[in-house]
């Protein structure tokens, strides 16, 4: 197990992994534009990102990466779990929508 300051880069891997199932380093540095050898980096332990990549991150993926970080911080944990209902309400409105499509079509 490998940790970056306080933060184990495993749970780092998983959230990332989570949300980029295929290609993670590559989809994460994408979204933040910073280099995939950089990404790859800090999931297997041997960087952590600079004051400004963090930035990145945060910006990128809210209050539920933040919340990864800071383990234990009540308020950041709330914050976390109402952007996750959120995300969650459109995923399943955009898939009750194709439902709905499809039922349309027999």
């Amino acid at each position: 197990m490998r940790k970056s300051g306080p933060i184990d880069t495993q749970v780092w891997g998983h959230f990332f992994a989570t949300r980029h199932p295929v290609k993670t380093a590559a989809a994460v540095a994408a979204r933040i534009r910073i280099s995939e050898r950089t990404v790859e980096k800090w999931l297997d332990g041997t960087a952590s990102p600079s004051l400004q990549a963090f930035g990145r991150l945060v910006r990128a993926y809210g209050p539920e990466f933040l919340a990864i970080c800071l383990p234990g911080c009540e308020w950041l944990g709330t914050a976390a779990r109402a952007a996750r209902r959120e995300s969650l309400a459109v995923e399943l409105a955009r898939i009750a929508a194709e439902l709905g499509e499809l039922q349309e079509r027999l």
